[in-house]
């Protein structure tokens, strides 16, 4: 099985044979190797993105099916692939500790009235509701 990632946002930058905007995963015998350079094989699957929505699928910021309906990821390929790309495609066991709370922006903090600025600031950070 040969799995190709296209990256939309990487331009076509390429340094003897080696294409940085494209990456293979190439599975076979039990084996996977994440290839470079073009392996010169069929590909069964193209995964269309960018690096930075790979980054957050994978990092558990949205499903598959989010990224998928979102167009954030676009499958090409055999059916078989994409229908079980749940079970195949890796995440990150990091996709589970949550998030650090956004950083504070204290230009808008300024701007509201003094007692409402402390209130939100001595309230309790919102849970993080990310789909995974």
């Amino acid at each position: 099985c040969v799995v190709e990632f296209q990256f939309s946002d990487t331009p076509p930058l390429s340094h003897e044979n080696w294409r940085m905007d494209r990456w293979w995963l190439v599975v076979a015998e039990g084996q996977k190797e994440l290839c470079l350079h073009d392996p010169k094989l069929d590909v069964d699957l193209t995964i269309e993105t960018d690096l930075r929505s790979l980054t957050r699928f994978f990092m558990g910021d949205f499903s598959s099916e989010q990224a998928i309906r979102s167009g954030a990821l676009e499958l090409h390929g055999d059916p078989r692939f994409i229908a079980c790309f749940d079970e195949w495609m890796p995440r990150s066991h990091f996709r589970y500790v949550p998030r650090a709370p956004e950083p504070i922006d204290f230009q808008e903090l300024l701007q509201r009235s003094p007692a409402k600025a402390i209130a939100d600031l001595a309230r309790p950070p919102v849970p993080d509701k990310r789909g995974v």
